[in-house]
């Protein structure tokens, strides 16, 4: 729901060290990834799936973090 995106943005804004002057642009990132993960509950399709009839591009998706701690 609403409120599991707004916590999601949060968290991969801290965990990113991104300033909150980018709220919006990372509000955007979450829904957008989340639109394109397939769940369960709709048959294994994403939410994109079903709107458009097609696979979504995520080229374009790329991860938040901070340069200085980077998880290998």
């Amino acid at each position: 729901g609403r409120r599991d995106i707004a916590e999601t943005t949060t968290i991969h804004m801290f965990n990113g060290g991104v300033s909150h002057r980018f709220w919006c642009f990372a509000l955007q990132h979450v829904v957008d990834t989340h639109n394109c993960v397939p769940r369960p509950s709709i048959g294994n399709r994403s939410p994109y799936y079903l709107h458009y009839g097609t696979q979504p591009y995520i080229g374009h998706i790329r991860v938040i973090y901070r340069g200085t701690s980077k998880v290998r």
